[in-house]
């Protein structure tokens, strides 16, 4: 039977996720494992996500994954085609053969001509709008093509979709799609943000017990109770940090940093010597032109050290978060063959090669970020030192 696979956050795991993986299950059949790539401490749209990742991969384990490796540190937080590329060279590389995402649109077929259609025509049609009004971002641009051309404007999940399939036509051919139709947004199926600010707001899962699978509930608790969780949405909970970063930091240090072009290096050096906190800071930056995201990518690549060319690069190694007894048999497979990206069981096996150190370097800065805005802060090396969640006797089809 296949072996099949996604790119995730479950930031937090929910009722859609819930779903996605029990149609994965189905594919898999009784012999074939569940296989999701997920961010680590730090998710796509350059945060940090709620819950840190063995919490995360502990409620995946529970609602159907064999097997949870990380998607490491900067390529979680990169953009969409760097994120995608990433984690579909990752699930290649742990020997997937069907990917599975959610979508908006659920239709594989619109989706696979959207992503050639960005492919083929879009690159004319941004240089010449581009001629037309320079101001005018990357995010909306696309947007504008694909309704003004396609008929179509995609959600979020659609274009991470057109991302993996272009990914899988570059990187691996041979890897199955298949597409499941999220459930529209409604006060009946909240969306993952509107999970997030509520137990954010309330503290606790009360307003969000209905929405969220009950048996991760416990772990989420426990969580909650431990302070180890992220109470700031966004970069807020190090909003200090960053800003005494950019106050001090010269032109020199910020040249080859990712973004730190077209005069994007002298406004954010500008509205750090002008802001009185952090707030005001990130308030200054906000501009048509980049949206936030971008603009907090800009800023955590720029505070780590992260160059444009890091998030195309290979990843130096992936690494065991979680797993049952299906998915350390798959891991013990893989790692008897050759592979592109290394695969570590514990952080100790860390290789001693250039992108390996260059990549536990990204992850220590990220993870001294990470611990600093937790509820109840911890020391930095808390962050990295995680063992990987091992649930034995579940799932193992014996």
């Amino acid at each position: 039977m296949p072996n099949v696979g996604c790119i995730c956050e479950f930031n937090p795991l929910h009722n859609g996720h819930l779903s996605l993986l029990k149609r994965m299950k189905e594919e898999a059949g009784p012999d074939g494992t569940v296989i999701c790539a997920m961010s680590g401490n730090a998710v796509q749209r350059a945060e940090f996500p709620l819950f840190n990742r063995a919490a995360r991969a502990r409620a995946a384990l529970e609602c159907g994954a064999d097997l949870v490796m990380e998607l490491p540190f900067p390529w979680c937080a990169a953009p969409t085609e760097d994120y995608a590329l990433c984690g579909i060279r990752i699930l290649k590389c742990l020997g997937t053969d069907i990917l599975m995402f959610g979508s908006e649109c659920g239709d594989m077929d619109r989706l696979v001509s959207l992503s050639n259609a960005l492919r083929t025509r879009f690159p004319d049609y941004r240089e010449q709008r581009r001629r037309e009004s320079p101001s005018l971002g990357e995010a909306r641009l696309t947007a504008e093509f694909l309704e003004s051309s396609e008929g179509y404007l995609p959600g979020p999940n659609d274009r991470l979709g057109m991302a993996y399939l272009e990914a899988l036509r570059n990187e691996a051919p041979d890897m199955k799609a298949l597409t499941l139709m999220r459930e529209p947004l409604s006060p009946s199926s909240p969306s993952a943000t509107a999970l997030r600010n509520r137990i954010r707001q309330d503290r606790n899962l009360y307003g969000i017990a209905a929405f969220v699978p009950g048996n991760v509930l416990p772990f989420y608790h426990l969580e909650l109770e431990s302070g180890y969780w992220s109470c700031s949405e966004g970069l807020g909970g190090v909003a200090t940090p960053i800003l005494l970063f950019y106050r001090i930091a010269s032109e020199e240090i910020l040249r080859g940093l990712y973004g730190m072009d077209s005069g994007l290096e002298k406004r954010i050096r500008k509205a750090a010597s002008m802001a009185p906190d952090g707030e005001s800071f990130f308030a200054a930056l906000k501009t048509k032109r980049y949206t936030d995201a971008h603009l907090r990518r800009v800023l955590l690549f720029g505070l780590t050290g992260v160059r444009a060319s890091d998030c195309s690069d290979l990843p130096g190694y992936t690494r065991l978060i979680g797993a049952n007894e299906r998915g350390l048999r798959q891991l013990a497979r893989i790692k008897k063959q050759e592979s592109e990206i290394p695969v570590l069981s514990k952080p100790a096996d860390i290789p001693s090669g250039i992108r390996a150190r260059k990549q536990a370097e990204f992850e220590r800065k990220l993870d001294t970020l990470y611990t600093l805005q937790l509820s109840v802060p911890v020391p930095a090396e808390t962050g990295n030192t995680q063992s990987p969640v091992i649930v034995l006797d579940t799932g193992s089809g014996e």
